[in-house]
């Protein structure tokens, strides 16, 4: 999911980059848009696959890890709301 989210946003900042100083359509807005978005949907659609194929324990697998994910950056936001605190935020 992280490795995902890497790859999607180099690809949309070259894409946003070469069409920088063209009038972009709607079309390609939208497909960056999905591209963005489809590393945090993707894991949400393999565990309602999962779940319906009754795969419940790879479903719930799913879901932790995608809990782990969202755990890890509330810490990670924690820690660098502590660091800036500490400066006085400056």
């Amino acid at each position: 999911m992280i490795a995902g989210g890497i790859v999607a946003g180099l690809i949309i900042a070259t894409i946003g980059m070469l069409t920088q100083y063209e009038s972009t359509s709607t079309l390609v807005n939208a497909m960056l848009l999905l591209a963005g978005l489809l590393p945090l949907i993707a894991p949400l659609a393999a565990a309602i696959y999962f779940w319906r194929w009754h795969e419940k324990r790879t479903a719930l697998g799913v879901l932790y890890a995608i809990f782990a994910a969202i755990a890890l950056i509330l810490l990670l936001m924690a820690a660098c709301f502590g660091l800036l605190a500490m400066g006085s935020f400056h």
